[in-house]
């Protein structure tokens, strides 16, 4: 893999590096923390909530307010101990507020027999994922404080190896730089040339990328574009091989008939008065103003298609494949290969603390900090608990997953 194209990953990757250090994570699960727990105490105001409305339902039951069916005492006392037997276990309660709409507070019991059937292990759930993140987070206090530190006290043996590795980084942004404002700058010098050659590779590119399936190129005053030398030259053509039938039609009016054989008899201009839409009415049968219109339009049609510059909608296909590598152009001038190389360090140098945070509080040296022919990045880091090899090994595959690097750290032996 070539310098440039390791450049051009890693500053790829360095946009989205830093969403993984150890304080954004740390954040984030403090954040999820605290909505767990928040969720968890409003299900045990729901459930409290409803506690409250049973024991009352217990008393309107008990003194009657509650209408408890039954003909006689015993059956009401018997439905009465059904009831009571159901508030004692609210989580088996079934209450049709339907046949007793007429209870004030049906609904309101209703309500609370079913969050206590469906929802009344939701805080032991929730309590469950609470126990998990609160250890998560402890870890995480752990690791940020050890990274604190690691920040404040960084070797300069570690300085200078993240410095080898920015000014690698920094001559391949200029190089990629340079490449890609040539590469765009020769292709608009040959703008035409390479539009007009099929055979060239970036011709199929422009096919795909500017081709529109409701764009019709009109079949008439066709003209190669290998011969033609600019566009200019191609307008020409066009323009040459449509005049003839133009001078033609204007000798012919007034003649009605003539006119009329002239266009039986020619297959491009009968064509092209056929599908005119002035010329579909029998009244123009005969009229040699619409069949002049009708060639000069699909001359017009003809030659925008292909270099118009009009609106981004009716560009013609040679200015939409120039305006691109302009725009391509623009871009790769537009970008600073020094601030690229400083995010890729100080993200970088981020990275590396916070992965190694979780193995030590303190640097003693780094040596060996490269990057490899792959694109990896390698350095050997002593801590006062042991040495560990650091490896950053670059990762993705095309529509698969998007570029990025996995961190390996490992303890030496010895």
């Amino acid at each position: 893999m070539s310098n440039l194209k390791i450049a051009k990953q890693l500053v790829r990757m360095a946009r989205m590096i830093l969403a993984d250090t150890t304080l954004l994570k740390f954040r984030e699960t403090k954040q999820k923390l605290d909505d767990l727990k928040a969720e968890k105490q409003g299900w045990l105001d729901k459930l409290e909530k409803a506690h409250e409305t049973i024991e009352q339902f217990r008393k309107d039951v008990e003194s009657g307010a509650f209408p408890v069916e039954g003909d006689d005492p015993k059956t009401i006392e018997r439905n009465k101990k059904k009831w009571y037997k159901m508030c004692d276990k609210p989580h088996t309660g079934n209450f049709d507020s339907f046949k007793y709409k007429d209870y004030p507070l049906a609904g309101a019991v209703w309500d609370a027999f079913h969050n206590c059937t469906f929802f009344s292990k939701e805080p032991e759930k929730l309590q469950r994922k609470i126990d998990d993140y609160e250890k998560q987070v402890s870890f995480m206090e752990r690791d940020l404080a050890n990274a604190m530190k690691l920040r404040d006290n960084l070797p300069p043996e570690f300085e200078q190896a993240l410095q080898n590795v920015y000014n690698v980084i920094l001559n391949t942004c200029v190089q990629e730089k340079e490449t890609n404002v040539g590469k765009c700058r020769r292709r608009l010098e040959l703008a035409w040339d390479i539009f007009s050659n099929p055979s060239n590779p970036a011709y199929e590119f422009w096919a795909k990328h500017f081709y529109r399936d409701n764009w019709f190129i009109p079949k008439q005053f066709d003209v190669d574009l290998k011969d033609c030398s600019s566009p200019e030259d191609y307008k020409a053509k066009v323009e040459a091989q449509a005049q003839p039938y133009i001078d033609e039609l204007k000798k012919l009016q007034g003649n009605a008939q003539g006119l009329i054989d002239y266009i039986e008899n020619d297959p491009v201009v009968k064509d092209i008065v056929a599908g005119f839409y002035d010329y579909k009415s029998e009244t123009h049968a005969g009229d040699a103003e619409a069949a002049i219109q009708a060639v000069e339009f699909k001359k017009k049609w003809k030659i925008e298609a292909i270099i118009s510059e009009g609106s981004s909608t009716k560009k013609g296909y040679f200015n939409q494949y120039r305006e691109h590598f302009q725009d391509l152009l623009n871009k790769a001038e537009r970008i600073d290969p020094e601030k690229q190389a400083k995010e890729f360090y100080t993200d970088m140098k981020d990275r590396f603390v916070d992965d190694l945070s979780k193995y030590c509080s303190e640097i003693t040296s780094v040596e060996n900090a490269n990057i490899g022919m792959k694109g990896n990045i390698d350095a050997i880091v002593t801590a006062p608990n042991g040495k560990f090899k650091v490896q950053a090994i670059p990762a993705g595959g095309y529509n698969i997953q998007c570029f990025h690097y996995r961190v390996i750290i490992s303890r030496l032996k010895g």
